[in-house]
């Protein structure tokens, strides 16, 4: 007795909303909404679109032509994890941008402050000597004078004599070390630098917005210069110390004010190099995985030119 399969003889049927018809579908395949068998069910270009769809015609749903694996959970799991770690890397990068600029004022104020941290260091080291009291550069030579800068000072001393220190040397701009300005130069090239490194890693976000990124740290650093240490009243510090901790809260926002602008600088030119480079360096070809680099600014792909 000879069976048909009425699934695999069924005609194919026409949408109501069809467009040209392309061809049927000669497979079984289950509908992802209802589970109705698709086989025999017709493949048109759609109207409006112009793609090769099939709809079942029980539920109306477009059917895919093409199958793909199922993801499981883990898919998004891993997404998740490859999020919290890039967030945890840009926030290490903030931290880096912070401690880049905040070097620069803490290596200006070390410099400018060197010559009152010299009368700090001679005005204890003077004064133990008449009170019967051990330094700690005694015995480093028999003229200390070049060794001032690095006597441990303790913090009550230091609440007692430092403004009348201060007083004598004449200020904390008496004399301002001008070689300090040599600092600028790599200041400047680092701080661009800062810019397009958050320029192109900040691509989801207009170049405005990434700003704000170096903008949040620099006011952060000159916040955080207004505070100074306070050490405890057994606790020493050296007079180099205690002199930069002077200078940090003039210099600090000046320091910042200087690199700011190249970075700003950095941010907004820093996609164009970034252009510029896979230009340079990657045929026509190699370049559309870096495409977002032209679209997130709103611009196509440079066209290869044959000569």
């Amino acid at each position: 007795m000879n069976t048909t399969n009425d699934t695999h003889t069924q005609t194919p049927s026409m949408p109501c909303d069809a467009g040209d018809l392309i061809e049927s579908i000669r497979a079984d395949r289950a509908c992802i909404k209802c589970g109705f068998n698709l086989f025999g069910q017709a493949v048109v270009k759609e109207e409006h679109y112009q793609l090769p769809i099939a709809r079942c015609p029980e539920c109306g749903t477009v059917a895919a032509l093409q199958s793909y694996p199922t993801m499981s959970h883990w898919v998004n799991r891993f997404r998740a994890l490859i999020a919290g770690v890039w967030i945890i890397a840009l926030l290490f990068a903030f931290i880096i941008q912070i401690l880049i600029v905040g070097s620069f004022a803490d290596s200006a104020s070390r410099a400018v402050g060197d010559p009152l941290a010299k009368e700090i260091g001679k005005a204890y080291y003077q004064w133990a000597e008449e009170n019967g009291t051990t330094t700690s550069i005694a015995g480093w030579a028999a003229t200390p004078e070049a060794y001032y800068q690095w006597v441990s000072v303790p913090s009550d001393w230091v609440d007692e004599h430092l403004n009348e220190i201060v007083a004598e040397f004449g200020g904390l701009w008496k004399e301002f070390d001008r070689s300090t300005f040599m600092y600028v130069i790599p200041a400047w090239i680092v701080a661009f630098l800062t810019g397009v490194f958050w320029s192109i890693v900040l691509l989801g976000a207009s170049r405005k917005r990434a700003a704000m990124v170096p903008v949040v740290a620099s006011v952060f650093i000159v916040v955080l210069s207004f505070f100074s240490f306070s050490p405890p009243m057994f606790f020493a510090l050296q007079a180099s110390e205690i002199a930069k901790e002077l200078y940090a809260s003039l210099l600090t926002p000046v320091a910042v004010g200087i690199q700011l602008p190249m970075i700003l600088l950095g941010v907004f030119l820093g996609r164009k190099i970034a252009r510029g480079i896979i230009i340079l360096t990657l045929p026509p070809r190699s370049r559309i995985p870096f495409s977002i680099f032209w679209t997130r600014d709103g611009l196509a792909l440079p066209r290869p030119k044959f000569k």
